[in-house]
């Protein structure tokens, strides 16, 4: 476990997919991709996940230090949350205990002491410009957004015949 401004160091180290190019096949699940930071000190993984139910996307994208495992950031569309009741922090007080429905999109951050990335914000708070996902253009937009946030300096190559 690390502190938060370690984590948010290691969300802002420029980092590279270890194969080259970031492939995202938008027909599978889930892709995994091993990153590394460009000092090549620190090793990240990066995962997509889509389920299609019903009508909508449940859709996240998590970055994790692969030597712990820990969470860094995670995005969730069309997916349930609660934040914890108790912030340990007094930054977290305006966010504890909201709960977030399957049509309000959220994104998760490391907390120290929450190893599980338990606290979230709205999308539109974290630096994501879709609130609503419509269509295949809006997840393509918030695939490359998650990327530009964790500094993924790599290609990105998404390969959208979903349908």
């Amino acid at each position: 476990m690390f502190t938060d401004s370690e984590a948010d160091r290691l969300l802002r180290l420029p980092k590279r997919a270890i194969d080259g190019a970031l492939i995202i096949d938008l027909n599978k699940e889930k892709t995994r991709i091993n990153l590394v930071s460009d000092d090549e000190e620190f090793e990240f993984l990066f995962q997509y996940h889509r389920t299609l139910k019903v009508s909508f996307f449940r859709m996240s994208c998590h970055h994790l230090v692969t030597s712990g495992s820990i969470g860094i950031l995670r995005v969730c569309y069309g997916k349930r949350h609660t934040n914890p009741i108790v912030a340990l922090s007094p930054n977290l007080t305006e966010l504890a205990g909201i709960s977030f429905d399957i049509d309000e999109p959220h994104a998760h951050f490391y907390v120290r002491g929450y190893p599980n990335l338990d606290w979230a914000r709205p999308v539109l708070q974290s630096g994501y410009t879709i609130k609503v996902l419509n269509n295949i253009n809006d997840l393509e937009t918030i695939i490359r957004e998650f990327c530009s946030l964790i500094h993924l300096n790599s290609q990105i190559h998404i390969q959208n015949s979903l349908l």
